[in-house]
């Protein structure tokens, strides 16, 4: 006999196609005259596919329970007809109740690797944030840099410029000093001239030679 808990997936597949083909025999027997118990399914519209799969039929065997997992199509529920004959054959199933306990640890396990994920995108966020603000930093930090550098320039230039200035003041103060004393030379000779040639016209003009 083998232990149900330490049954292998090939054990439970197979265990479930055993129990699928022993039903299609029960439903075989059956005589055509018998009818189902009144309330023993729930009502349901087989003209509609959505109805089906809401009220627990499938939508491609009107009539058949949704009772089967298929794990390879991971899709909606499956019935007994889709295992045996539809597309499903041969693909690996599970009865809803057997499929439950592998669903949770497979959906276990997409959690765990989403919540893996979630983490590392808050960590890619956080490691944008600090990108961002490290370029509003270094922005920042440039345009002071530039600021300070054109300031020291500016200050650099307006003391060269008083300084030229001034080299400039000095010279024309020199300038007219050496112009001024030149034309106040020249004027002293002027006039010397000047009265020495008054001298000369009045000795000329005089009766009187010394």
């Amino acid at each position: 006999m083998i232990c149900k808990v330490c049954k292998t997936p090939t054990d439970l597949e197979q265990e479930t196609i055993l129990e699928l083909e022993s039903m299609q025999k029960q439903r075989v027997r059956k005589p055509k005259e018998s009818k189902t118990k009144p309330n023993q399914f729930p009502p349901v519209n087989l003209n509609s596919d959505n109805q089906n799969t809401k009220s627990g039929f499938c939508k491609d065997h009107p009539g058949e329970f949704l009772t089967y997992f298929c794990f390879e199509c991971v899709n909606n529920l499956i019935c007994s007809e889709c295992v045996i004959h539809g597309i499903h054959h041969e693909h690996n199933v599970l009865n809803i109740k057997k499929a439950v306990p592998r669903i949770k640890t497979k959906l276990e396990e997409v959690k765990i690797s989403i919540e893996s994920a979630i983490s590392k995108i808050k960590e890619n966020l956080k490691d944008l944030d600090l990108y961002k603000k490290k370029i509003i930093d270094d922005a920042q930090l440039s345009k002071t840099k530039v600021k300070e550098t054109f300031d020291l320039l500016v200050n650099l230039l307006k003391m060269k410029e008083s300084e030229l200035l001034s080299k400039i003041d000095d010279q024309y103060e020199e300038n007219i000093s050496d112009f001024n004393n030149i034309l106040s030379n020249l004027n002293s000779k002027y006039n010397e001239i000047k009265n020495y040639n008054e001298l000369l016209g009045k000795t000329i003009s005089s009766n009187d030679i010394v």
